[in-house]
């Protein structure tokens, strides 16, 4: 689970110190405030790591990348590409055998002769830490190994780092323990999936080659295709072995019928063809239909409860606005969805969101939460702004009723005076129904 990010100097972050992160987080903010430049920062850290260039620290992305931020200076702070860019990631590795270790990643960037150059990386695992520092010497690095510094190797280019998180092979010959280090940051980044706040619109029939996508796609592309692949591997393992593979159909159906957006589900191929449908039964009319027939909330909820249950336990889905284009109540049930595989399935959310009912429920959930269910610590409740020139978060206070000690004013607009102002308008209104008034 990640559980603290820090940058300096990044977009609008001045200073973005140790912001914490829990097995659900939601991040809050007017426009422009920042809370997106945060999941960008770790979609900047995925793309890099499957990038093919392993020559390139940073791969700020193109067209059809994760996110495409552009050059140096447009991720510098005030543009100024002379200041150094900073990253720090904390997290906590999958246990195994019951057993977990922290983990953690400290960059230091700077823009030399329009090039980015990595100029300090860190990782740590357990109670090892190594560590490359470029030198005074032109493109030269020396290497740290828990504070000491080894003189053996000396200070040279080979010491270069591998994108900016890889140690170069001249290091793991000498000491093969830090290429677990590099492998630790792979296998974290490999847990993160993205899905962005667009989603497609649902097709009539889906075309499916056969082979397994990674996850659902940046807008929810491949989620059909998700459904079939996990229908084959079920089908493909004995009975007894099932039960450790979520069945993404009856998942999709269950949350659907919770949300009243259709009462059964299916997927069927069309004969003769590599081509499938989705049918959905809908609420209140006794008639099965096309997803491309029923309202646009289906085809967008859809791929974040598939993205939910397809992603691996120790898994962390980032979303940004799943709310959109959904009904209050469903907005409200997606918190639910969070909250309970959150801790059954081991989920970590981190979810950019201006949902008002997202959090009225989660609030409620913390507050009849059951012994097994997640805490008010398990939560992280972020609300992102601008003071004068950079971005700042305030962290709420959330206790064990759902109760949130350190309200914003204006948290999501103003509307205990819009109230007001509808009180005053009605009783000068039932003193005279023919006067005209102002908005003062």
């Amino acid at each position: 689970m990640l559980t603290t990010i820090s940058a300096t100097n990044y977009k609008s972050w001045k200073s973005l110190d140790n912001l914490s992160l829990g097995a659900v987080t939601l991040l809050f903010g007017e426009n422009s405030s920042g809370k997106t430049s945060i999941i960008q920062l770790l979609l900047l850290l995925k793309q890099t790591v499957e990038s093919y260039d392993r020559a390139q620290p940073l791969n700020l992305g193109a067209r059809e990348s994760l996110v495409e931020l552009g050059l140096y200076d447009d991720i510098i702070y005030s543009h100024a590409n002379t200041l150094p860019l900073e990253f720090s990631l904390k997290w906590k590795t999958v246990k195994k055998d019951n057993k977990s270790e922290d983990a953690s990643i400290d960059l230091k960037f700077k823009n030399i002769s329009n090039t980015i150059r990595v100029m300090t990386m860190k990782i740590t695992l357990g109670n090892v830490t190594a560590e490359l520092r470029r030198t005074g010497e032109k493109g030269a690095y020396e290497l740290f190994k828990n504070g000491e510094c080894n003189t053996k190797l000396g200070s040279t280019k080979d010491l270069a780092p591998i994108k900016c998180y890889g140690f170069p092979p001249i290091v793991t010959q000498l000491d093969p323990e830090l290429n677990d280090l590099s492998l630790a940051v792979e296998e974290f980044i490999s847990r993160i999936y993205y899905l962005g706040p667009l989603r497609v619109r649902p097709q009539r029939e889906y075309l499916w080659s056969g082979s397994a996508p990674e996850g659902v796609g940046r807008s929810g592309e491949t989620a059909i295709q998700a459904i079939l692949a996990n229908v084959v591997e079920r089908a493909a393992v004995k009975k007894s072995e099932r039960l450790e593979i979520p069945d993404l159909v009856l998942s999709a159906e269950k949350w659907l019928k919770n949300m009243n957006l259709a009462t059964s589900f299916k997927v069927d191929r069309i004969k003769g063809t590599r081509q499938y449908k989705v049918i959905l039964k809908v609420p209140k009319f006794n008639y099965e239909a096309n997803v491309s027939d029923v309202g646009i909330g289906v085809s967008q909820v859809l791929p974040v409860v598939i993205l939910a249950h397809f992603a691996p336990p120790g898994s962390i889905i980032v979303l940004e606005q799943p709310e959109l284009h959904l009904h209050p109540s469903v907005q409200a049930l997606l918190s639910d969805m969070f909250f309970e595989l959150a801790s059954t399935r081991n989920i970590q959310f981190i979810v950019e969101t201006h949902s008002e009912y997202l959090l009225t429920r989660l609030q409620r959930r913390l507050a009849e939460r059951t012994i097994d269910d997640l805490t008010e610590v398990d939560v992280k409740l972020n609300v992102c702004r601008i003071m004068e020139t950079e971005s700042i978060v305030e962290s709420l206070i959330i206790d064990e009723y759902g109760r949130i000690k350190n309200w914003p004013p204006n948290f999501f607009g103003d509307t205990v005076s819009d109230r007001e102002a509808i009180m005053r308008a009605y009783v000068r209104k039932k003193r005279d129904p023919n006067a005209r008034y102002n908005n003062e």
